[in-house]
């Protein structure tokens, strides 16, 4: 627990305290209005023979003001908005460690995790943090107030009538155990349930071209089935948790008036003191069957946390690797050779390659035999364990000044600009390269509203805005019509004298302007430099 507590990722100990002394408020409210309405009895039983008329109304005014502002908004008000507040936190710790991961390993993460990461455990740990750690210290520090209190009016009242507590550990200790195992079940569900749900909505038109609807609702079927009873199971031991225990503290006002009659009988009391400590006592159970309640609350709450912090602890496996690759210090790019696996463990091909720092290469093979692959070891986003016997080695100072254009491309909710800039100016010059007619347009990403020409022209001058030194294209003339063809040829033409383009393509369109070709020929990638005639 104090682990997770000094986690910045997860905890936001301010509202640790602050979910603490809202409860605290709560109490001392609760305590005021037992404490008035006692006043009030007194004067009943003629123990206070002067209460003046404006006094009572203003004791009624005080209930109604601590009950209603104090108790039920502000305190609830304040728990629930601390809770929401480390949510957001959490969701960005998320986030953050999202985009921050190496791609490699990103790579290998369950994606329908990551979404119930967002949807579910950041939820549950933000609930269990404050609503359980931060309240459980409100809690504790309201029973010993409590517990005083009683012990000061009826020593003997107070702790006959703690034996009630003892249903409370036998219920909750079994039913714990018992939600854990079940909210563990339910999370690995609740990931199944996300992939399905998501391949259906990918893949809708697939499913209806199949003319096999029927199958796949039976199979959708069978999954919520499956979700529904991991559900059901965690819901029937969440009701023996945390509904049981409410019995017993309704039961509780009945032993205690039980034993405090023995007590008025000896003439030691009076009714203002037993309602008192009725209340009082009540109360207490209240938060000692809370207390109980929020540690199995962290019980059910342990299996989400874990899987986050699983997620959030992940270190990169393959950072050294590329700390080693990119550790040349050699005059051009790249030098040296490698056996290059695809992520299927087939080998796909042996190069041996010397690459200069700048000029325009086209990169030319059959489909399937590599290029895309040798464009994600470059650029960082391909698990480098798939080579083998290297003796390879990259520039240093590209290590971070590689861009890549790939697919499937990437567009967000916004203007066309926007997916463009990512919010920074761009040169006129770059962004009169494809004469795009509608800056402004607002893109919607799922459909896309945009054609696949549209999508590669803001694919590239997003690429080219980024302003690196090398550039590795694939395919970067697919879908574009001559005249932006053109537009791009006489762009990179004048680039390569500053920068190192290469660009997968299957045609010669661009051959006349090319420095060296890469080829995949016979199992083997080589690099042959254009004469000059």
């Amino acid at each position: 627990m104090f682990k997770i507590l000094r986690d910045k990722r997860i905890s936001f100990f301010p509202s640790v305290i602050g979910a603490a002394i809202s409860y605290l408020i709560g109490a001392i409210g609760f305590i005021a209005t037992v404490y008035f309405n006692k006043i009030l009895i007194s004067y009943a039983e003629g123990t206070i023979e002067n209460l003046p008329p404006i006094m009572m109304v203003l004791f009624v005014l005080a209930v109604i003001f601590v009950q209603m502002v104090i108790t039920n908004i502000f305190s609830n008000y304040l728990t629930n908005k601390l809770i929401l507040k480390n949510y957001i936190h959490i969701v960005n710790s998320i986030f953050k460690k999202s985009t921050s991961m190496f791609i490699p390993d990103y790579e290998k993460v369950d994606k329908e995790k990551i979404i119930n990461h967002y949807l579910i455990d950041a939820n549950k740990a933000a609930m269990s943090i404050v609503g359980v750690i931060g309240v459980g210290i409100g809690l504790f520090s309201t029973i010993i107030l409590m517990l005083i209190l009683n012990f000061i009016t009826s020593f003997k009242i107070t702790l006959y009538s703690l034996i009630m507590f003892l249903p409370f550990v036998v219920v909750t200790s079994y039913g714990a155990k018992k939600l854990e195992k079940t909210s563990a079940d339910l999370a690995k569900e609740n990931d199944f349930a996300i992939l399905k749900i998501k391949n259906y909505c990918v893949n809708k038109e697939s499913i209806s071209i199949s003319g096999k609807d029927s199958y796949f609702i039976s199979d959708f079927n069978e999954s919520m089935d499956k979700l529904r009873d991991k559900k059901v199971k965690n819901l029937f031991w969440q009701k023996i948790v945390y509904e049981l225990p409410t019995v017993i503290i309704n039961l509780t006002p009945i032993l205690i008036l039980l034993i405090a009659t023995t007590v008025i009988k000896d003439n030691k009391l009076d009714f203002s003191q037993i309602y008192f400590m009725t209340s009082i006592m009540t109360f207490i159970y209240e938060p000692l069957g809370q207390f109980v309640v929020l540690l199995t609350k962290w019980r059910e709450s342990m299996p989400y946390i874990k899987r986050l912090l699983e997620f959030l602890d992940i270190d990169s496996k393959v950072e050294e690797s590329f700390d080693n690759i990119f550790s040349g210090d050699n005059k051009g790019f790249l030098k040296g050779t490698a056996n290059m696996y695809g992520i299927d463990g087939k080998k796909l091909y042996k190069f041996d390659l010397e690459l200069p720092e700048k000029g325009f290469l086209v990169f030319k093979g059959p489909n399937g035999s590599g290029k895309s692959t040798f464009f994600k070891l470059l650029s960082q986003m391909m698990d480098p364990t798939l080579l083998s016997n290297r003796d390879f080695k990259i520039n240093r100072k590209y290590r971070n000044d590689i861009g890549i254009l790939f697919y499937p491309l990437f567009f967000f909710s916004g203007t066309v600009y926007e997916n463009i800039n990512f919010g920074k100016e761009i040169d006129d010059n770059l962004m009169s390269l494809f004469n795009l007619p509608d800056l402004q347009k607002q893109v919607v990403p799922d459909p896309l509203n945009l054609s696949s020409g549209e999508a590669r022209k803001i694919a590239l001058l997003r690429l080219f805005s980024q302003e690196k030194n090398i550039y590795l294209l694939d395919e970067p003339i697919s879908n574009l019509e001559e005249e932006a063809v053109l537009a791009l040829k006489d762009y990179i033409q004048k680039t390569k004298e500053d920068k190192l383009l290469i660009a997968i393509m299957h045609d010669d369109r661009y051959d006349s302007i090319a420095d060296g070709f890469i080829n995949i020929k016979d199992d083997h990638m080589f690099f042959i430099k254009r004469q000059l005639v």
